[in-house]
């Protein structure tokens, strides 16, 4: 079993296209949207809330855990490495560069959290791959949020034009850098219709998934769990059990 986890939806979103690809695969997913969100925390919050959480899953049995959340693997990433030796730790940072070392484009405007732009681990990583290159960075701290909250989606898209609108003419591509933003890619692409790069595609090519034959899926939140089944019912279509931590 493989263990996920993020500040909410965007955790969910990577367990579920992981599950079209590898449906034979057990996941357990963490969604703790009790300390939603995450970007706009001090890093001694976050080591706090993401030590707290990896300790959950070592108790559930888990020794491999993919952090679907960029300002996690952002700030705390090392500390959660040397804490927990004996657990593998997916950095979805690592996987993203990794992944976009073999794509073409010629300006990439990076969206992500407050806290993942203010780290400058994308921009570092790209500009020491692409030297020759433009690299864009955008904090979207609204986005989080609005998406945790079910909010319309012509609203997003507003407060997308209002963060996205100067890279129109500038960027030829999108980063995702946040496991959340897939679920509004529809809108950001209707603002800045350029090529998205996916977070959860770098996860897909650097994992090994096992198989079992009877897979499990278990999804805990740290908030509520009967509005998060009802997400998960409106975003994904399915019908699951979600249970409170």
């Amino acid at each position: 079993m493989i263990g996920i986890v993020d500040s909410g939806l965007g955790g969910v979103a990577t367990c579920f296209h992981l599950r079209k690809k590898h449906p034979r695969t057990s996941f357990l997913v963490l969604a703790d949207q009790k300390n939603a969100p995450y970007g706009d925390k001090t890093k001694e919050e976050l080591l706090e809330i993401a030590r707290d959480n990896i300790r959950w899953f070592y108790n559930q049995g888990i020794r491999e855990v993919i952090i679907a959340c960029n300002t996690l693997c952002s700030t705390v990433y090392p500390e959660l490495v040397e804490e927990f030796p004996d657990m593998k730790l997916w950095n979805i940072i690592d996987l993203e560069l990794e992944n976009l070392r073999h794509k073409r484009f010629r300006s990439v405007l990076i969206m992500a959290t407050s806290a993942t732009i203010r780290m400058k681990r994308y921009e570092d990583g790209i500009r020491k791959m692409f030297p020759k290159r433009t690299v864009y960075a955008k904090a979207t701290p609204k986005l989080v949020p609005m998406i945790e909250g079910g909010e319309n989606p012509f609203t997003i898209r507003d407060v997308l034009a209002d963060y996205l609108a100067p890279y129109r003419d500038k960027a030829d591509a999108v980063l995702l850098g946040c496991t959340h933003y897939p679920l509004v890619s529809a809108q950001i692409h209707e603002v800045l219709p350029a090529r998205q790069f996916d977070p959860n595609e770098g996860i897909e090519k650097a994992v090994s998934f096992p198989e079992e034959e009877n897979p499990a899926l278990r999804i805990y939140t740290s908030h509520d769990a009967e509005n998060l089944e009802k997400a998960i019912r409106l975003l994904f279509g399915e019908e699951c059990e979600v249970e409170e931590r």
